[in-house]
């Protein structure tokens, strides 16, 4: 009589007390979507840290343009507030220089106020815009 629990097959018992095929596939599968998640997880981490890194380029290169603004700004401040530019400006308005006998330099004076004294006082005037 042939006993059909427990054939040898290739060499391999395949009997009760073996692990059966299925738990083999499964622990293959098992291995297999571990080894898949640590590359996708490995490949998302570098997608991640390049994506940073454009984003770190992109603003560098914004901060330059910004900084070059600044630079040509600041140029055409310091042309329209020199004192050439401000005397023709002046001129083409009909503004004559003052007589230097005629200006009065006046010095200002600090006055102690007590702490308690109210020196300003603002009220809010609540009016309804729509009735």
């Amino acid at each position: 009589m042939v006993d059909f629990q427990c054939q040898r097959l290739r060499n391999r018992p395949s009997c009760g007390g073996d692990r059966s095929l299925l738990a083999e596939i499964c622990w293959w599968v098992c291995m297999a979507s571990l080894l898949l998640g640590l590359v996708l997880t490995y490949a998302w981490f570098n997608n991640q840290v390049v994506s940073m890194n454009v984003q770190v380029e992109q603003l560098k290169a914004q901060n330059d343009n910004l900084r070059a603004s600044i630079v040509d700004l600041r140029a055409r401040q310091a042309a329209i507030l020199s004192p050439e530019n401000i005397a023709s400006r002046a001129h083409t308005l009909g503004l004559v220089p003052a007589d230097q006998e005629e200006v009065q330099q006046l010095q200002a004076r600090y006055i102690e106020v007590p702490s308690d004294a109210v020196v300003a006082d603002a009220a809010v005037a609540r009016r309804t815009i729509h009735e």
